[in-house]
């Protein structure tokens, strides 16, 4: 009994590790071509940031649909086919309708958002997104699978693509940027041309994987209405953490090129702490609904409960070594002076936040799969948008508190949503059964 034990905790420990290393990756993937033309200046470095952000808030839609696919495969692996199948149609129909939303109404968007900024990095981040806007069906596509495999409880898989992918992105981006002289938008070629490898390489070794199941079930109307519903609470909650960052973005330009610049480079880089807690709220997600559905109650809170403590303890080493390293880190992206001071100020205040975040991330993951998604998807709309962005805004601009000021509201934000859902979760653990 206590060797099966020791196996289970093993591969729940390799699972945890392979998510968060992959989204670790994931993250790193756009910030590789930031690191890269961040060198070429300080509105380089602003624009394509800006166009990260944008990107990454395009990928909320399928890193959401991958998600629910998880849980549903997690719940039923004997519809694994056809839940895949669901969730790959679902993910190409939506990366058209966004590749198009792209197209026509990129600089509206960035004019609406960033009016008071410099023209310069605005042209940057329309021409950035004019040429990723076609990686958007080969990122949908990638996302989902990646989803489905962990569904399968192989994490590995999906890490080993996103490792390759990270490998061609660097080199094209080198090889364009540096070499081939295309400034900025060679990043966005980089990324285009991997993805689009990666993503006809991770078609190809699902479609085989798949065509041993003996089941035929087709893609249905009902099937992809299913991936969908499910897939909403994820994907609203998504959407409001990356746009709530996209916002602090808008209050931070408030301050000036290169407190903007200096944010987007201390952001750029806790994102991968971020980034691990992700992973942790994935493995989650997955061994509790198992658990449950297997009426394994007391091992879903001891499962829950070690993933988040250890994503604490890890997270805050990693916080504090980046707080101790921040101009070495913040030289990476960019070598002008103002940005990197900036940069400095802006880690070691939000390093103080990262226990709360871990926490409630990887936490969050038992409200996800115990009927509380909509809970989550609530706070996180009233604790960032009613709460961090008023507060920081106010604080910046009528209190002249600068980045202090914009943490405080993050502080206030991490805190409450920490208190919050460690009380439901503890509900849910000690009393769910199915």
């Amino acid at each position: 009994m206590e060797k099966t034990n020791s196996l289970t905790a093993k591969k729940i420990a390799a699972f945890t590790a392979y998510s968060a290393f992959e989204r670790v990756l994931i993250v790193l993937s756009g910030m590789i071509s930031l690191v890269i033309i961040g060198k070429l200046g300080k509105f380089e470095l602003a624009g394509g940031s800006i166009a990260n952000t944008i990107i990454n808030i395009l990928q909320v839609p399928f890193l959401s649909l991958g998600t629910a696919a998880m849980v549903m495969i997690s719940s039923d692996e004997r519809k694994k086919r056809k839940i895949s199948y669901d969730v790959t149609f679902v993910s190409i129909i939506l990366s058209v309708i966004l590749f198009f939303v792209v197209a026509f109404f990129s600089r509206p968007i960035v004019n609406l958002l960033f009016g008071g900024t410099e023209e310069k990095i605005k042209d940057i981040t329309v021409c950035y997104m004019s040429v990723f806007k076609w990686a958007i069906p080969f990122m949908a596509i990638d996302l989902v699978l990646s989803g489905c495999m962990r569904g399968w409880k192989n994490a590995k898989t999906p890490l080993t693509f996103t490792v390759v992918g990270n490998i061609i992105n660097i080199a094209l981006c080198i090889i364009f940027v540096n070499y081939m002289n295309k400034g900025y938008i060679g990043g966005a070629y980089a990324q285009l041309i991997s993805s689009a490898i990666i993503c006809i390489i991770k078609i190809i070794c699902v479609g085989k994987a798949l065509s041993l199941e003996n089941t035929k079930e087709k893609v249905s109307l009902l099937g992809m209405g299913s991936v969908v519903s499910k897939s909403m609470p994820f994907s609203v909650n998504l959407f409001f953490v990356r746009v709530g960052f996209l916002g602090m973005q808008v209050v931070t330009a408030l301050l000036g090129t290169e407190m903007l610049t200096g944010y987007q480079v201390a952001n750029n880089i806790l994102s991968v702490l971020y980034a691990v807690t992700g992973g942790g709220e994935i493995a989650t997600m997955t061994y509790v609904s198992a658990c449950w559905a297997g009426n394994k109650r007391e091992y879903a809170k001891k499962v829950s409960y070690a993933i988040a403590w250890v994503s604490v303890i890890i997270l805050s080493a990693m916080g504090v070594l980046i707080a101790l390293k921040t101009s070495f880190f913040a030289e990476i992206f960019n070598s002008d002076i103002s940005s990197s001071e900036s940069a400095l100020r802006v880690i070691r205040i939000m390093c103080i936040t990262i226990p709360f975040t871990s926490f409630f991330q990887c936490i969050q993951g038992v409200m996800n799969v115990g009927n509380h998604a909509k809970t989550v998807t609530l706070s996180t709309i009233l604790c960032s948008w009613c709460m961090r962005l008023p507060l920081s805004y106010v604080l910046v601009k009528f209190c002249d508190m600068g980045f202090t000021g914009l943490f405080i509201g993050f502080m206030a934000d991490y805190l409450t949503r920490t208190v919050l859902y460690g009380a439901i979760s503890r509900k849910l653990l000690n009393r769910r059964s199915l």
